[in-house]
């Protein structure tokens, strides 16, 4: 498993962010998009000449930049990402297609759903993807909140987001979703019964050693 730190301020203010703060966690900082969380930002960048501002101003130097909310030039952005570029990882739909997604992002996170939905759902993001850009590894993400049972025999109870289950079940749970083509699940502990510290040992003993982590490509 690899750690991402996700930035959620509004993209206008993303200039202020520290570029050299991917440098901290070895190149895994991600944007993350949720246009219609805020409108008025969907309005200003969620259309394709927008939506590679960032881009252009994190991967060139002194860029000349033209649109209608102002011009751009003899300024940089510095220091520039370690990363070639920082990648924008699309949450929900944002008001936008699977296409526009899959072209426009680096990746795609969604909600939990029925499973069966859920495979045809990421069947449909891969295929869209080899569609649009046949060389790209562009992950599917979702979260799932999880109440570890101290009983791994535990079978899953619904909770918002997720299930209460033994580690069992999680197991399996997250088998299936590998199988279906998840790339990466966030598993999100706010729902715990249990102390986090207790669950995460019996993750990190249990269920990490399962889904050993990939090399990294930068």
């Amino acid at each position: 498993m690899q750690a991402a730190q996700f930035s959620q301020q509004p993209i206008e203010q993303q200039g202020d962010i520290p570029h050299w703060a991917d440098e901290l966690p070895a190149g895994t900082w991600l944007e993350r998009a949720a246009f219609e969380e805020l409108p008025y930002t969907f309005e200003r960048f969620a259309n394709p000449a927008h939506s590679g501002y960032l881009d252009t101003v994190w991967g060139s130097a002194y860029p000349a930049l033209d649109s209608g909310y102002g011009y751009l030039g003899g300024a940089d952005v510095i220091p520039k990402p370690v990363a070639r570029r920082v990648p924008l990882i699309v949450t929900g739909h944002s008001q936008q297609s699977i296409e526009w997604i899959a072209e426009h992002g680096d990746g795609w996170i969604t909600y939990p759903r029925r499973l069966d939905l859920q495979a045809q759902l990421v069947k449909n993001w891969h295929d869209t993807v080899a569609e649009i850009d046949p060389a790209a590894f562009k992950p599917f993400s979702q979260p799932y909140h999880i109440d570890l049972d101290a009983d791994p025999d535990l079978a899953p109870v619904p909770i918002h987001g997720g299930h209460k289950l033994g580690r069992k079940a999680l197991l399996r749970h997250l088998e299936f979703l590998e199988f279906a083509g998840v790339n990466h699940v966030l598993l999100n502990l706010k729902y715990g019964s249990r102390p986090a510290a207790d669950v995460m040992d019996e993750l990190a003993t249990h269920i990490v050693p399962r889904f050993p982590a990939h090399e990294t490509y930068r």
